[in-house]
């Protein structure tokens, strides 16, 4: 007896190919990259405002400039020429809790904490980010999504994320709380911890009804776009060897 191995997700009967129910040559020319990828995660086309948001997640995350995984692409570049898929590979990895990855730990916080009670009146949210802020200080741990090594005051994607998700009718409960922590993580603190992109975006997918994973999975499909660009870059304008020059002398003893 023979086991099948099946997926909603893709099949091939054929000539023809299936993506989630839908029939390729069907959606080639019909929808955008954006729709067939919510399509292929959520298992359904978005609506104009999923549609909308979704692409805001997307372009939010395309590339921060020559973060960790940039380097760590452009070094794996350098050191395997031929391997481009490879060297992708190598910038992906880096994506945890400093860089990228935050979104979602940031969307796991939102989500337990607003799944423990249902009734959630306009003072409970302070309540409930006081004890989080407080909790977290006494741990010495810093809260995901909130704080940013450049952006110390505002973080200037923040409100433009929320206000969009207002007009899209994704600003709930989620995004409420993200509100709330930043404002007591600030006053606890004592220095502004605005929240910054990877928060706005945890709440904002969670108030989508959609998971931290998949919170998680966008950015990762959003930041693939930039880390090729800078290894297309590496391959016109190499850097790497440069960047390799600098750890070697630093890593030389000092001589007498």
């Amino acid at each position: 007896m023979t086991t099948r191995l099946t997926t909603k997700i893709g099949s091939v009967d054929g000539d023809d190919i299936f993506v989630r129910g839908h029939n390729l040559l069907d959606v080639l020319d019909r929808y955008d990259f954006t729709e067939i990828l919510y399509l292929v995660l959520v298992g359904g086309l978005p609506d104009k405002n999923a549609k909308r948001m979704m692409n805001i997640l997307l372009v939010s995350a395309v590339d921060h400039g020559m973060t960790p995984g940039a380097v760590a692409a452009r070094l794996t570049l350098l050191g395997a020429p031929e391997g481009l898929q490879a060297a992708l590979g190598a910038g992906l990895l880096g994506a945890g809790s400093r860089y990228v990855g935050a979104i979602e730990l940031a969307a796991t916080l939102l989500g337990k904490t607003i799944a423990e009670r249902s009734d959630w009146a306009p003072d409970r949210f302070e309540e409930a980010a006081k004890r989080i802020v407080t909790d977290h200080r006494a741990r010495k741990k810093s809260i995901p999504g909130f704080g940013h090594p450049f952006h110390k005051s505002i973080d200037p994607r923040t409100a433009r994320m929320l206000d969009v998700a207002r007009e899209c009718g994704f600003f709930s409960k989620h995004c409420m709380l993200a509100m709330a922590l930043s404002a007591q993580a600030s006053d606890v603190f004592g220095r502004p911890l605005p929240l910054n992109a990877q928060g706005a975006k945890a709440g904002i997918v969670l108030d989508m009804g959609l998971t931290p994973a998949f919170a998680k999975a966008v950015t990762l499909v959003g930041r693939c776009g930039g880390l090729l660009a800078h290894l297309l870059e590496e391959q016109e304008q190499p850097m790497s060897g440069a960047i390799w020059e600098l750890i070697r002398k630093a890593s030389e003893p000092e001589k007498d």
